[in-house]
């Protein structure tokens, strides 16, 4: 982690960093991103499985919510089909909302509003968890 601490502050000051990295709403949606992948990873990983089954599992979960938010590909040369189901991917309205806030520019349509839905599912996830965890659930 250390090493990934400086390499980023490395990378910022040769390349520059712009002020809007210290935006108050700015860094909420990093914490927000951040905890929403937490919640994610923390209710894969108290599903009683085995440890080989659950990292199969949390690897498709995520490649599949990376892909799925047109982050590593954009999604306008999909078919019809799949549109509408990426438009419940989290991820996609987070990695939509970031870049606007950094850079100052529009933030589109219902961006904000879809990702600040994330608050009260990973909450649940979270806490579905925990009842897993206890052995409370299922």
């Amino acid at each position: 982690m250390a090493a990934s601490i400086i390499i980023i502050v490395v990378v910022s000051v040769v390349n520059g960093l712009r002020p809007e990295v210290l935006d108050p709403a700015f860094l909420g949606l990093v914490l927000l991103l951040i905890s929403w992948l937490c919640c994610i990873g923390y209710f894969l990983g108290s599903l009683p499985t085995s440890s080989r089954t659950t990292q199969p599992i949390s690897a498709a979960v995520f490649f599949t919510m990376f892909f799925g938010s047109g982050s590593a590909a954009q999604i306008d040369g999909l078919p019809g089909w799949p549109k509408p189901l990426l438009q419940l991917n989290p991820l996609k309205h987070l990695f939509d909302l970031l870049p606007a806030i950094y850079t100052s520019t529009q933030i589109p349509g219902n961006t904000l509003w879809k990702a600040l839905a994330v608050i009260p599912i990973s909450g649940a996830l979270a806490l579905w968890g925990l009842r897993i965890q206890k052995g409370t659930a299922f």
